[in-house]
Parts: C-alpha cells; structure tokens; sequence
C-alpha cells in the first residue's frame, strides 16, 4: 500500500516513529503540526480499519503519521503525487461513511514532504502515573491487530501466574475469545476463562484477584449473575480480561463452543474476521457498541453449532 519512495525515504532517514513539530508559520494549512511518523504495519492498520483512512485510501491517499496535538486528524501522502509530493492533513470529523468533500477534509501542510527532516524533534512521552495508565486502559479505542503468534504463549504465562498466587481456587483456566483462535485479527487483550465450584466463590476472591494487578467494576460486576470480570492493564493499554465463571455451567460451554467451532471453521472464521474489521471501524470509539454488535453473529453461530 505504501508507495516504495516513501518507504524508501523512511529507512533511509531511519524516521519511523520519528517525532515532529511544526508551528503555524511552518505548516501550509497555518494551525501548527504535530505528528508521529507511522511503521508499515501502523499505516495498513489505519488504512483499512479505521477512519478516515478508510474514505480516502480509495482516492489514493496513504496515511503515514499520527496526530500527537489530540485533535485526531492523521497525515496522508497522495501516491500520485509521487516522490518529493505534499503532506496533507484529513480532518477526521470532516468524513464519514457518507463520503466527503476535499475542500472540507483535506489541507496541505507540506508543499514536499522531504522538508519534514527539517522539523525532527527528540520526544518522550511523559510516563503516566497509574491512575492515568488505569483511565487510559478503561477508555481505550477499539483497534484490531494482525493475528500474533505470541499470544498463546502469553495466555500460558498468565495462567500459570494467577495458578501460582492463587492456588487450588481454579479448577481450569481456557483461553478464549479472538486471541485464541489462529489468523484472527483482534484486540490485543488476552481473555483468559476461569472455572470455580460456584459464583459465590467467584465474588468471594475478587480482592484477591484485585491484589494481583487486576482491576475490576463493582458497579458492572453487580449486573453479571453469571461471572465476575477483571482487567489488567499496562501503560495505558488492557493487557488480560479475566472472567470467572462456573465450571461446566453456560457460560462456559458457550465460551469454549465458540472459540472451538472457529478453530475448526476456517470460512467462518473469515466471515466473523470481516465482520470485527467492520464493526471496529464504525465503533472504534465506543467498545460497548462493538460488543453488542458481534452478539447476533456469536448467537447464530452457537445455535447452528
């Protein structure tokens, strides 16, 4: 998707991730830039799954950095520009699923994007303390990862270290949800399924489990009769989802039946893969929606299972 110039302009100039600052004086558009320059994989991710790169990659526009100013407006190169063309900002409120008009959504910011190199600017971002790294995990976006082989192993180390400060109280730990099924793109959070004798049991260990840098909602877990849920987080991201369950009970069957039917389905694993690819992009901002979303897909699929 990216054009080899600009892939070649990024090694040459080692710039990937590379951060940016112009003032209004420097930026052709006149409000000021910020930005973050994109890997490959960041720039194919931004482009297919999420808006506006889904709108405008069509008309040729590649996004290539991020917006580090909080506005959200991300940074295109046009691939008919060719080597040496302008940087342009798409201002994301300005396109939809509708479509968009240019003069609305796209201003140039660099007549020749080569003059970047002129902007370099040494950043760090400043360390979060734990309550904002906490807020930041709560209100994360929804964005899909390329399926990563590393993630069984991931769910492994984390069951073997809830096993280990925790002892005897699971009768079994799975591994479930999307991380746990190959090729399937998804959020890069680890569900683990942890069976217990009763839920009483289950609401009986939440301070322990809480003790073991997991954090929960007693206000959500208060509508759940079927589980409790926690989550672990790192540097501004969920990291594990926990959901303690009855062993052999519903949820649980169901759980298992799921992951185990798209293990087996390769066809309809796409077809649900399209499906996240989809709803993630129109609820990227609102995890609940693409939850509720999926939920006549995992029910048709249980029922014809």
């Amino acid at each position: 998707m990216l054009p080899t110039y600009w892939i070649n302009f990024v090694e040459l100039n080692t710039l990937s991730k590379q951060f940016f600052r112009l003032n209004d004086k420097e930026d052709e558009s006149g409000v000021g830039a910020a930005l973050c320059i994109f890997t490959e994989e960041q720039s194919h991710d931004e482009a297919t799954n999420f808006w506006p790169g889904i709108a405008v990659v069509p008309d040729g526009y590649v996004p290539v950095a991020s917006c580090e100013s909080g506005s959200g407006d991300l940074y295109f190169i046009k691939v008919s520009d060719g080597q040496n063309g302008r940087l342009y900002r798409v201002y994301h409120d300005a396109v939809s699923e509708s479509g968009y008009r240019v003069e609305d959504a796209i201003v140039v910011v660099l007549s020749n994007y080569e003059q970047l190199l002129k902007y370099a600017e040494a950043f760090e971002y400043p360390a979060m303390t734990e309550q904002e790294s906490l807020l930041a995990a709560i209100h994360e976006e929804v964005r899909l990862h390329p399926y990563d082989s590393l993630w069984p192993s991931a769910f492994a180390a984390e069951r073997q270290r809830l096993t280990s400060l925790l002892p005897g109280v699971f009768l079994q730990i799975e591994h479930i949800g999307s991380t746990a099924v190959p090729g399937m793109p998804a959020k890069p959070i680890i569900d683990l399924l942890a069976g217990v004798e009763s839920m009483s049991l289950a609401k009986s260990i939440a301070e322990r489990v809480s003790a073991s840098r997991y954090t929960t909602s007693a206000e959500f877990n208060e509508t759940l009769v079927d589980r409790m849920w926690f989550m672990r987080w790192a540097e501004g991201h969920r990291t594990h989802h926990l959901h303690v369950v009855v062993q052999d009970g519903n949820v649980w069957r169901e759980h298992l039946a799921f992951r185990d039917v798209l293990r087996s389905s390769p066809p309809l694993a796409a077809r649900y893969a399209a499906l996240k690819n989809q709803l993630a992009a129109r609820h990227s901002t609102d995890r609940e929606a693409y939850t509720n979303a999926k939920a006549g897909f995992i029910r048709s699929t249980l029922r014809d299972a």
